[in-house]
């Protein structure tokens, strides 16, 4: 990932050396397994020993693979290297997506926490605005026309709930893909047993995987990049709802002192940040089909999902835990605009009460239809006339009750305390 767009915490779990570590974390657990077994000629107190005496370069390992094209024997090569001890036994019955597939679970794992982290900002934030702008009305638009009102708190609870929901998806999605595979180079378990691979799956905090060729099988992976990609879509189409919102001076992203919008019109102030999630969203998508294209491995493996695999994990993984970070950047900025918002429910005439004349006048009318075009008309005539709905219709309709007819109609609390409650089974899922 380019760093414009790097997350540092994530960045450290997806370096060179990160990927090595983990590769010797397996590699040991293996170890450590065996020597309590008897299978290898040494102690668990050797072990511990020769363990404090490794140090990992990557520089090293990229030299032994200029000559070996092969990254996992690099790497064991050099480990052997500064063990002489343990060198004829590390990686002993295993294939290289043993240990790759496993370090990879545990990359996952920890990458699973930095989401989880960032997401769980992301709504305490909306929680925030809710708490702060939650009763303010706005309006609320389908097929981008003013519909009827609703509050702030309804808007910013349903944005939370949509994020919680594909949270709680993603997070299982990420549990799928973070296992452990030992089973060998056709997946099964020709030298080590499913025993070592379950006590190395203990040691290691991860469950073994239900079933594997030589690797772990792609759907897996497949199914976390949707996921990531889900994630990124609804981020989109918050933003897309604020880029919205901005040009009807409602609410808009912050902009600080000195930031410019435009290099050629200084009156500018673009929704910038929004527009970045957009594209990160895009991004993500395309790791997913990529995701997709690496299923059809033949028979029980072959290499071509390798090179996507070193590019779109790392990165999707990446660009989703740095769009959190600007997204809630950006809701933590937004720029709420009670003018704006009392503007546009002016501006709507009352008509938003047009449904509720229909109801009414269901009882004066024979036919549903009759009640209807009656009820658009005068909602027409409003704004033809410039004139206010509920006038047009006591006018129209003088003997009606309309007493019930408020903003109250509109303030429900149930999307609020949906999110609340969703909110609380992402802060409590175990990744």
């Amino acid at each position: 990932m380019i760093s414009r767009y790097t997350h540092p915490e994530m960045d450290s779990i997806w370096s060179q050396a990160a990927k090595f570590e983990s590769w010797l974390t397996v590699e040991w657990a293996v170890l450590e397994v065996l020597s309590d077994k008897g299978t290898i000629p040494i102690s668990r107190k050797r072990l511990d020993q020769l363990r404090d005496l490794i140090q990992l370069s990557p520089e090293r390992i990229s030299e032994i693979e200029a000559t070996t094209r092969h990254d996992v024997i690099a790497f064991v090569t050099h480990v052997a290297e500064q063990t002489k001890d343990v060198g004829n036994w590390v990686h002993y019955g295993l294939t290289s997506s043993d240990v790759i597939d496993t370090a990879l679970s545990l990359q996952i794992k920890k990458a699973a926490g930095v989401l989880k982290k960032e997401l769980q900002t992301t709504l305490d934030t909306l929680s925030q605005l809710i708490n702060e702008h939650g009763d303010l009305m706005i309006m609320g638009r389908t097929h981008g026309v003013a519909a009827q009102p609703m509050t702030l708190g309804q808007k910013f609870a349903l944005w939370g709930t949509h994020l919680s929901e594909v949270g709680l998806s993603l997070f299982s999605a990420l549990n799928e893909a973070a296992s452990v595979k030992l089973s060998g180079a056709v997946g099964n378990y020709p030298i080590l047993s499913e025993t070592v691979e379950l006590e190395v799956a203990e040691k290691l905090g991860l469950p073994c995987v239900r079933g594997a060729t030589q690797v772990i099988g792609r759907h897996v992976h497949a199914r976390m990049h949707s996921e990531l990609a889900l994630m990124g879509s609804v981020i989109e189409k918050i933003s897309v709802d604020i880029r919205s919102h901005q040009r009807s001076h409602e609410l808009m992203e912050g902009f600080v002192k000195g930031q410019k919008g435009s290099s050629a019109m200084p009156h500018k102030k673009n929704p910038i940040g929004c527009e970045n999630l957009t594209g990160i969203a895009r991004l993500l998508r395309g790791y997913a089909n990529s995701a997709s294209e690496n299923v059809a491995l033949w028979m029980e493996r072959d290499i071509s999902h390798s090179s996507v695999e070193r590019v779109i994990i790392p990165d999707a993984f990446q660009i989703l835990a740095y769009g959190l970070k600007r997204f809630t950047s950006i809701l933590k900025n937004l720029h709420v605009n009670p003018e704006g918002l009392e503007k546009n429910l002016k501006e709507a005439r009352n008509t938003y009460y047009s449904q509720m004349l229909h109801l009414k006048l269901l009882r004066y009318f024979d036919d549903r239809s009759e009640a209807y075009d009656a009820a658009q008309k005068a909602s027409f005539e409003a704004h033809e006339l410039n004139a206010d709905f509920i006038d047009v219709v006591q006018k129209n309709w003088p003997e009606l009750d309309i007493s019930d007819w408020s903003l109250a109609c509109w303030q429900s609390k149930k999307i609020i305390h949906s999110f609340e409650e969703v909110k609380r089974h992402v802060s409590d899922y175990p990744v």
